[in-house]
């Protein structure tokens, strides 16, 4: 088979499921990526990262996974529907479970992201790399792939720690990226109905209180939260104006009170 662009990418990291890393379990040679965090304590590591452009490309890394962790999803209920359509008797000793596929690599990839956004200096390269990041940790998941979320809220709070910066603060208000991400929560709370272009491609993700059992709301809302209260530091309260704006306030408050005891 052909390999994509994307599965370069993944492959060159030692993520590629073919080459199973991406996967979990059994044995494997140390991927580029573990030689990587390895080594992240050596002299000018992030200078040399962030020439090779290797931030945004671990970006472009999460996006792919959440795509594996869709792609595998549907995958496992197509398999399930075409078993009950052939009425395999022994569907029952063979039950075919969406697992997911990508715990080990995405744990990787923000763990290494969050090495590298520990440095100020990622934060400009990563500017035009915001929008695609920011959108995990509120975009829908198969109960598979939850992990994503998690690890790409880890991503951001560790930007938001330590590379914002007053420019990139305004950058994200004119950007309007709090309120997409609260649109976002919105939606995965079951507070607004999910919009018809993503409706058919996602009828498999977890919203409303499936998403809360599985901590998606408790992710999204932390994150974002967590990213605006960083942005005050910088004498500027835009992001948080954002947020009241889009009816922050408000999800907050729907999520506290629908929200089992367990988040």
């Amino acid at each position: 088979t052909e390999k994509t662009p994307s599965d370069e990418l993944l492959n060159e990291l030692g993520l590629s499921p073919m080459g199973g890393s991406a996967g979990d379990g059994g044995m494997r040679e140390p991927s580029d990526i573990d030689v990587l965090i390895e080594n992240s304590t050596c002299e000018r590591f992030v200078l040399r990262c962030v020439e090779n452009e290797l931030p945004p490309n671990l970006i472009h890394c999460l996006r792919l996974l959440r795509v594996l962790e869709l792609q595998h999803d549907h995958s496992v209920a197509a398999q399930r529907k075409q078993r009950e359509v052939e009425g395999d008797e022994y569907q029952g000793e063979h039950i075919i479970v969406a697992g997911p596929v990508s715990t080990r690599a995405a744990s990787k990839v923000s763990q290494l992201l969050c090495l590298l956004c520990s440095d100020s200096s990622v934060g400009e390269q990563l500017r035009p790399h915001l929008f695609g990041l920011l959108a995990l940790s509120g975009a829908s998941y198969p109960a598979s792939g939850v992990h994503i979320a998690s690890a790409a809220s880890d991503v951001i709070r560790a930007f938001s720690a330590n590379c914002l910066s007053a420019s990139l603060v305004w950058f994200l208000h004119d950007r309007k990226m709090i309120v997409h991400m609260t649109d976002d929560i919105k939606e995965l709370c079951a507070m607004t109905a999910i919009a018809p272009a993503t409706a058919s491609a996602s009828n498999r993700c977890l919203y409303g209180p499936d998403a809360e059992g599985a901590g998606l709301w408790v992710v999204a809302l932390r994150t974002v939260v967590y990213l605006v209260a960083n942005s005050c530091h910088f004498q500027c309260v835009e992001l948080l104006k954002d947020y009241d704006s889009a009816g922050g306030y408000h999800v907050l408050a729907y999520a506290i009170a629908h929200s089992g005891m367990r988040h």
